[in-house]
């Protein structure tokens, strides 16, 4: 007989593998996505970047300079449109999870238009099987 809470044990958690692990990055990265919106004049929960034609090359290259620029400024990002101070790792962080977040999405679609062009679409896609 299978252990009934096995599957749940095998999900990703994600409160205690990235929540607990990494509290300080998850705020300075919020801080960036903060400041990123009110110099865009957006919403918090606005993902309009990952809509911009060429997204994907974009944060692409918004995380490069960012990495780049580490050690040739110094840990502080020093644009002066950057008024908080925030890190150049937050910025290149806030930049690969948009790219991620970005591909992940990509993938959806990709699956859902496979799913669609065989006829088998019953409206349940995506994986969200994480446990918190």
């Amino acid at each position: 007989m299978s252990d009934p809470f096995a599957a749940k044990a095998a999900k990703p958690k994600l409160f205690q593998s990235v929540m607990l692990c990494f509290p300080r990055a998850l705020q300075e990265i919020a801080k960036v996505g903060v400041a990123g919106c009110e110099k865009y004049g957006v919403p918090l929960h606005d993902t309009s970047f990952l809509d911009v034609p060429g997204a994907y090359p974009r944060l692409t290259d918004a995380m490069m300079r960012h990495v780049v620029l580490e050690p040739i400024e110094g840990s502080v990002n020093i644009d002066p449109a950057d008024k908080g101070g925030y890190l150049h790792a937050a910025h290149a962080a806030w930049n690969a999870m948009a790219r991620l977040e970005f591909a992940l999405r990509e993938r959806e679609r990709a699956a859902a238009k496979a799913v669609s062009t065989l006829g088998l679409d019953c409206g349940i896609l995506g994986d969200t099987d994480i446990a918190l």
